[in-house]
């Protein structure tokens, strides 16, 4: 392990026994391993805000300005309101995507459920289900139920959204 000369040096330095973290063996860390490894992903919603940043009107900035308002007040009253659907967009794809996770927990669990089942998703229950088990019925029983708890909550989140989003248009 390449931390272990690390630690080493850091266990005869301050005399104690540190131990890096069992990312992937440990069920207490392995939630965490998942976690730092989706960060990676987060790049994609970052561009999105950018774009979303880019599209306010430098008009709005200066006439909140000349209304004497402090930087706090033009990013709650001009910001935020302007930046919503971005965020709500980003908030609902996000939130569609952590029903979905499948792929990394099944790489870094070579296929399995993690240590004491602690990386076992929906998505990779019902691939279990279907391609190792060979319960097809019940695979695909636990896909609609995916689906429509995926459909309930956009639903939900589209209502909110109705009330709390603003648009140009409206």
């Amino acid at each position: 392990m390449a931390l272990r000369p690390w630690f080493d040096g850091l266990n005869s330095l301050f005399g104690c026994s540190l131990r890096p973290p069992d990312w992937l063996n440990d069920p207490s860390w392995a939630l965490w391993g998942l976690i730092l490894t989706g960060l990676w992903g987060t790049g994609q919603a970052m561009i999105i805000y950018l774009a979303g940043l880019q599209e306010i009107p430098e008009e709005l900035y200066e006439a909140a300005s000349l209304d004497g308002t402090s930087v706090w007040q033009r990013f709650l009253h001009v910001t935020l309101p302007m930046l919503s659907p971005v965020i709500f967009f980003n908030v609902l794809m996000g939130l569609i995507g952590a029903l979905q996770t499948f792929a990394v927990p099944y790489i870094l669990t070579g296929g399995g459920d993690g240590p004491g089942r602690s990386l076992l998703f929906l998505a990779t229950y019902i691939y279990q289900n279907a391609f190792d088990f060979w319960n097809m019925g019940y695979a695909s029983a636990l896909a609609l139920v995916l689906f429509l708890m995926i459909t309930v909550l956009t639903l939900g989140a589209v209502r909110f959204g109705e009330k709390k989003v603003h648009y140009e248009g409206r």
